[in-house]
């Protein structure tokens, strides 16, 4: 199924796999989960002799008028409930729509209930396919963007806000395309420092980072865009929002040094940006970049390549985001390239007095069924990292051995593992958790959310085919 907006990605095709444009997205959030309590990240790995668990809670039908394939965007968990945005099917056709997957009360008792959040419209001046979710913590508010839709439709920014007794408001805070901005968002949006303005005013309370995919003119190709709120915030009030162009990307036909195509940011405690291009930078491989924050309100940005893929044995082309580890170093994953051309997980080291630039470190390539060890194939979705530093991440295929010599290895692909040496510099330990069977879910292309708690560590995600009618499914794991 394809994803919406600018993004790139890997599909396979006529038996070999190439890049395409599409949405993509990312972040974890910290909410309950079921009976136990894990707001605040208990950290507490899982036993050493526990048997790895997978509970599907939930089996998209791909009826008329439900949600199919989800993929390509945020899951959120608030309230003992999964948020779950779809880019495909909908009660208007095929334009996608927000569902909550949970209990049907507040208690974590009982069977998973389906029920729709906010449909997706045909009419160009509403709302069309989803991309990517995002809840305002302690706000009860889902932002997201639509790869389509708005005046131009060239894609917006959207606003629901949850009410009591399953009711919501929705606004449409920014169509696209309208003030010479670039068009089509995907991604996920990062919280953003207060710093961002529009000149000399007070600082925001509140803002985005997100990323789009094409530029106003061919000379470019993908901006970085803030999204911001005023001094006094009201969630009640759409025209509270403001945005503004933060680093434009050059043509891709110059081969850009900055990269081109971004798939995805993420922000550290002190408000600097890290993200991910998928072409471009020095080797043509897509590229890790950083943007440091101004002193003062509405000030410039300062735009870094800190590193370029050579499309080899550090892998290529990243189709998404990265995470700010434990340590300060970021982690993300290639879904080509490496030493088997599978795919692979990433290390960038941050700089110190010996090391002045960030140091990239292969962490994991991945083998397919190379060594006999049924790897996954193509990790599109970065990993998260739980309280003890091990990062856990989906492939979108593998997990199967080989059946001929002259083909890839098969599967419907994993979810895995990588546990850090005890001796800095060491090699990390990759471990396939579970391979999905198809029965169970297939293709998972989006990243798990990650939950640590006193009952060790727990992975909700949602897998795009597989299982009734192959339309998807939401799971629950244990390792």
């Amino acid at each position: 199924m394809p994803r919406h907006g600018g993004a790139f990605v890997l599909r396979r095709r006529n038996g070999s796999f190439v890049m395409m444009k599409s949405g993509y997205s990312q972040p974890c959030a910290q909410y309950g989960l079921r009976a136990l309590t894990l707001c605040g990240c208990l950290a507490s790995a899982s036993p050493a002799w526990a048997t790895p668990t997978l509970t599907t809670e939930w089996m998209f039908r791909g009826q008329v008028g439900e949600a199919t394939h989800p993929q390509g965007a945020d899951i959120l968990y608030l309230h003992n409930a999964l948020y779950v945005a779809a880019p495909s099917g909908g009660p208007d056709g095929n334009f996608g729509s927000i569902r909550r997957l949970g209990y049907k009360g507040a208690t974590a008792v009982g069977p998973y209930k389906e029920t729709l959040v906010w449909p997706g419209h045909a009419a160009p001046s509403l709302n069309t396919p989803i991309d990517m979710t995002y809840v305002l913590n302690g706000q009860n508010a889902i932002f997201f963007t639509s790869g389509y839709g708005g005046p131009n439709n060239l894609g917006a920014i959207e606003q629901t806000n949850l009410l009591p007794h399953g009711f919501v408001t929705h606004y449409s805070i920014h169509q696209f395309g309208t003030m010479g901005d670039d068009a089509y968002p995907y991604g996920a949006m990062a919280l953003g420092p207060s710093i961002i303005g529009s000149g000399a005013g007070a600082a925001n309370q509140f803002s985005w980072i997100g990323i789009v995919g094409n530029g106003p003119t061919a000379h470019y190709c993908g901006e970085i865009y803030s999204l911001y709120s005023g001094p006094t915030f009201d969630l009640t009030k759409a025209s509270n929002w403001s945005t503004s162009v933060l680093h434009r990307f050059t043509s891709a036909d110059a081969n850009p040094a900055d990269g081109c195509g971004p798939t995805g940011v993420v922000t550290s405690k002190s408000g600097v940006v890290f993200g991910t291009t998928a072409i471009g930078g020095a080797n043509r491989n897509g590229t890790v970049f950083m943007m440091t924050p101004p002193a003062t309100v509405g000030g410039t940005w300062a735009f870094q390549v800190i590193y370029s893929f050579d499309g080899s044995f550090d892998g290529a082309n990243p189709t998404s985001g990265m995470i700010v580890g434990k340590d300060g170093n970021l982690y993300g994953t290639t879904p080509i390239g490496g030493t088997y051309g599978n795919g692979t997980v990433f290390e960038l080291k941050k700089p110190t007095a010996k090391h002045p630039n960030w140091t990239e470190i292969t962490l994991h390539n991945f083998s397919g069924d190379a060594l006999g060890d049924a790897d996954g194939i193509m990790p599109q979705t970065g990993v998260v990292q739980d309280a003890a530093g091990v990062l856990y991440g989906v492939t979108d295929l593998g997990g199967a051995p080989i059946q001929l010599p002259s083909q890839p290895s098969s599967g419907e692909g994993t979810i895995f593992s990588l546990t850090p040496p005890a001796t800095a510099g060491a090699k990390w330990t990759e471990s396939v958790l579970w391979r999905f069977a198809g029965t169970d879910g297939a293709l998972p292309q989006t990243r798990p959310l990650l939950f640590n708690g006193v009952g060790g560590t727990v992975l909700m995600g949602v897998t795009s085919f597989g299982s009734l009618n192959n339309a998807g499914t939401a799971y629950r794991f244990t390792p």
